[in-house]
This record gives structure tokens, C-alpha cells and sequence, in this order.
């Protein structure tokens, strides 16, 4: 007996070529993706590169550890464009000159600050709403598109110190980032890796303790076979060019110790002592 035929890419109709998605291979992406600007990275990606209109999760050990240079030169790249990027509850405090360093456009930028993660997720819907009420107007009231897209990145640092983001709250920021056509990254704690997630793509990002200028990525969830070992991304050139304007400062003048005022003598009983521009302490007799 033969054995049976593996069925082609389109399951037999031709009209299905390359929307049919076989577990074992990376999928194609229908929808536009936009260069990760780490080409290691962009072929694990399933399009070759971040999703448009698709929620992605990016799982960290702690804010700051390598997002800025993750998504750096995707950034760096809609800044080029005249696209833009909102950055919504950041929990450290942007260092201008190490971003710009790192080719992001300070003046595409918009920061938000929130202190609750709902206000924060009201303010990512919005930011995809103004983008998807831009594309709707045509081309004179939509920002200028990059690749034919429209160019504008939302990135939210959710806390979840005490409680874990609610699922609907991730879906209604899915459906409205597929409405959009922007990118949407929502970062989390990496302890929140075991939750069920709408985000058809996840990823953990961390800093190689051994060498601090490479970043490891562990791909958790995509349209594609599980990868198994991490990714190493090389960010040395990015960190040199960020630390360049630090280093060429000048080191701070440490300022000299006021002189230690002289030590004063202990009074005696039945005596008086003066002090200079002072009244007796002790009353005469």
C-alpha cells in the first residue's frame, strides 16, 4: 500500500495558496509586517518581521532591560519616515540623548504618563483609534505610509504589581489595533509567561548577564513550530553609540567638605561659657 500524498500548500484550491497554515512551518503573514531591524530575528518572525495591526507581547525581567534596544530600530526607522510612537506609563524616565543616539526621532514621539494600568489601556485604545480614524480620511488627513501602511508604533508598559491584566482588556486593544493598521506592543512582567494571552505573538527579552551588550529572546508563542533554543542579538554597536554622548561628558567636580567646625569644650559645673555672638549660657551669681 502507498503511502498517502501530503496535500499542497492550498489543500487542493488554488484560491487558498498561502492562507492555509501548516503547524510545522513559520506562517505567512496575510496582513504587512515591518522590519525588526535584527535580521536573526526577523527570520523567526512569521512575515519576516513585527506584525501590522496585531497584538505583540514583549515578557521582561524588568523594565529597561533591552525593550529601547529591541524595538529601537523599528522606531528609528517610522521616525525616518515621518511616522510616529507613543510610549504610554514608561516606568523609568527616558534618557533623551540615549534615544536619539539610538536614531529615534524625539519629535515623532509622544510620552503619556498613567498610574493605573486601566487609564493606561484607555490611552492605548485611543492612540489606535486617533490612527484608524487618520487612515479613514484619506490621503489627506492619514499620516504618510511606510510600505503602504499607516506608520505609527504603540508601545505600554502594563504594571500588574498587585493584579494580573485582564484578558478583555488585551482583547479590546487586539481588535483595536486590528482596526488600525498600527503596531502595538504591550510589555509585561515576564512572570505573567504562563497566562493565556489573545497576543498572536509573545516574547521574552532579557540581558545575558555574561555579556550585558546581547540581548537573549525566547519566542513563546507565534503561527509556527515552538523554537527552541533563544536568539542572541548583538546590540554592542546600538549600546556604543547610546553611551557615547555619557562618556563624552565631563566626570562631575566633587565639591570640597565644609571645614569641621572646632570642637566645643565641655562646661564645668558652677561655670559660664560664651560662645561667640551668643549670651551667656549660664546666668551669674
Amino acid at each position: 500500500m502507498s503511502p498517502i500524498a501530503p496535500p499542497p500548500t492550498g489543500w487542493g484550491d488554488p484560491a487558498l495558496d498561502g492562507q492555509v497554515w501548516a503547524a510545522d512551518q513559520i506562517a505567512s503573514s496575510i496582513r504587512a509586517t515591518l522590519p525588526s531591524g535584527h535580521e536573526a530575528l526577523d527570520a523567526q518572525l512569521p512575515g519576516g518581521g513585527w506584525p501590522v495591526g496585531a497584538l505583540t507581547e514583549l515578557l521582561l525581567d524588568q523594565p529597561g532591560h533591552g525593550e529601547w534596544r529591541l524595538l529601537g530600530p523599528l522606531l528609528a526607522a517610522l521616525g525616518r519616515h515621518g511616522g510616529r510612537w507613543v510610549a504610554i506609563a514608561p516606568p523609568l524616565r527616558p534618557h533623551g540623548p540615549a534615544l536619539q543616539a539610538l536614531g529615534l526621532d524625539l519629535a515623532q514621539g509622544l510620552w503619556i504618563d498613567a498610574t493605573r494600568d486601566a487609564d493606561a489601556a484607555w490611552a492605548a485604545e485611543q492612540a489606535l483609534k486617533s490612527v484608524e480614524r487618520a487612515a479613514s480620511t484619506g490621503p489627506g488627513g492619514s499620516a504618510p505610509a511606510l510600505g503602504g501602511i499607516a506608520r505609527t508604533a504603540v508601545l505600554w508598559w502594563s504594571d500588574e504589581g498587585a493584579a494580573t491584566l485582564p484578558t478583555a482588556t488585551l482583547r479590546r486593544l487586539h481588535l483595536a489595533v486590528q482596526a488600525s493598521e498600527a503596531l502595538l506592543f504591550v510589555l509585561r512582567p515576564a512572570a505573567r509567561a504562563g497566562r493565556s494571552t489573545p497576543a498572536p505573538l509573545r516574547l521574552h527579552a532579557s540581558v545575558d548577564p555574561e555579556q550585558p551588550t546581547w540581548l537573549r529572546l525566547r519566542i513563546l508563542k507565534r503561527r509556527g513550530p515552538p523554537l527552541e533554543t533563544p536568539l542572541a542579538l548583538d546590540t554592542g554597536a546600538q549600546l556604543a553609540a547610546a553611551l557615547a554622548h555619557r562618556l563624552s561628558q565631563p566626570l562631575p567636580q566633587h565639591r570640597a567638605l565644609p571645614a569641621a567646625p572646632p570642637a566645643l569644650q565641655p562646661i564645668r559645673p558652677g561655670t559660664r561659657q560664651r560662645l561667640s555672638g551668643t549670651p551667656d549660657l549660664l546666668p551669674e551669681g
